[in-house]
Formats: C-alpha cells, structure tokens, sequence
C-alpha cells in the first residue's frame, strides 16, 4: 500500500527558546502545538557534540492553520554558551530559508527589530510562487534573519 509524504515539520536549533517562541507568535501568529523537554541520554544517535549527550533540550512546536508545514524550535542546554553556532551572514550550501505568507508584510516587517531580528531587504513589489499550480503571483516581499540567523523571506499576495 503507498502512502503519501508531506513535510510534517522543519525544527531549527535556537539560542533562546523563550526568544523564539515570541518572535514567531508574535510576528507571524504561529501557534503553540506541543511543548516538550527532551532527555538527550535517551536519544543516543542524536548528533550532538558528546559534551551535550547527557544534555536536556527544551522542544516547542509551532503550527498555522494546519498541520502541516509546523516549526520546531529546539534549545540544547549550554549550545548557546559555547559558540556552536552556523554561520548566518552567508547563505549557503546547508542554510535554511523559511517562507512565510502573511496577509500584512507592512506590520510584521516594522516589528521584526523589536523581537530580534534583522531585516536585510526591505518591502519591495516583486512575484513569489503561490498559486495550486506553482505560478508565480504578484506580491509584496521582504528578507530578513530571526534572532538566530536563519533566513526568512515574508511575502503578501496583491
């Protein structure tokens, strides 16, 4: 019997989980799913420095309207006191970009500072993928990095 895939969840490590968790409530109206303390010791092939396999992480989940396409959040105890940390000013071959439709980019764009983050392209009109058939739309777009870094580019269908 065959049964579909769909990407159920992307997790990113974060520094501050706290942090995190209020910068994507707050700017894109993500909701709690499910709250988790994890005891690495148990999870032995994770692939964690063996300085932390002994560590906890705190795990939150994040959901829009749907199941799918859900935001892990992961903070490892003592990751962001010991530098391990990728590089966030140059995208590259394993960096991440996170894709969000909103339906005011103007609001989120103007907030983005005051959680954290950096706005590194502002709002400008251009076209995104966002139809059934992947045809690209008109929008109003801006990039931008999270409090950890990690890539974003916001769109607005208009």
């Amino acid at each position: 019997m065959k049964k579909d895939t769909f990407l159920n969840r992307t997790t990113l490590f974060v520094s501050s989980l706290e942090k995190s968790l209020n910068f994507y409530k707050s700017l894109f109206n993500l909701c709690p799913y499910k709250d988790i303390k994890i005891d690495l010791s148990k999870v032995p092939f994770f692939p964690v420095p063996d300085q932390y396999k002994n560590s906890n992480a705190g795990f939150s989940i994040l959901k829009g309207d749907n199941y799918s396409g859900m935001l892990g959040l992961l903070e490892v105890e003592g990751f962001s006191n010991n530098g391990h940390k990728h590089d966030i000013d140059i995208i590259g071959v394993g960096s991440t970009a996170l894709v969000f439709e909103t339906d005011n980019a103007e609001e989120s764009v103007n907030k983005i500072e005051d959680y954290g983050g950096r706005v590194v392209m502002p709002i400008s009109e251009g076209r995104n993928i966002g139809d059934r058939e992947g045809n690209f739309v008109p929008v109003k777009m801006y990039m931008a990095y999270d409090p950890d870094g990690y890539f974003l580019e916001v769109f607005e269908r208009i």
